[in-house]
């Protein structure tokens, strides 16, 4: 089995600590960005998540719910936070 990017899928190319991601060595299957997303605005990332940090196109935050590190990717027109991936530390 080749492991590749199919056409029409979206991939993490970087990411933070504990992010599959290709940049950290995983697979471009690991490394899927699924459809199915839940997103937050700028008052739900406030509401939901304390921030650490901004870096080019991701955010590393905790989650308010449980204590989990992880980071969120974003768009910035309009801004929106999504796909929340956990940290593996």
């Amino acid at each position: 089995m080749t492991d590749k990017p199919e056409s029409g899928k979206q991939y993490r190319l970087t990411g933070g600590k504990g992010v599959n991601c290709i940049a950290s060595g995983n697979t471009w299957k690991e490394s899927e960005v699924k459809a199915t997303r839940q997103e937050w605005d700028t008052a739900g990332l406030q509401r939901d998540f304390t921030v650490l940090g901004f870096s080019m196109g991701y955010v590393v935050v905790v989650r308010k719910s449980d204590g989990q590190k992880g980071s969120l990717d974003f768009d910035h027109m309009p801004r929106v936070y999504y796909d929340f991936t956990p940290h593996k530390e």
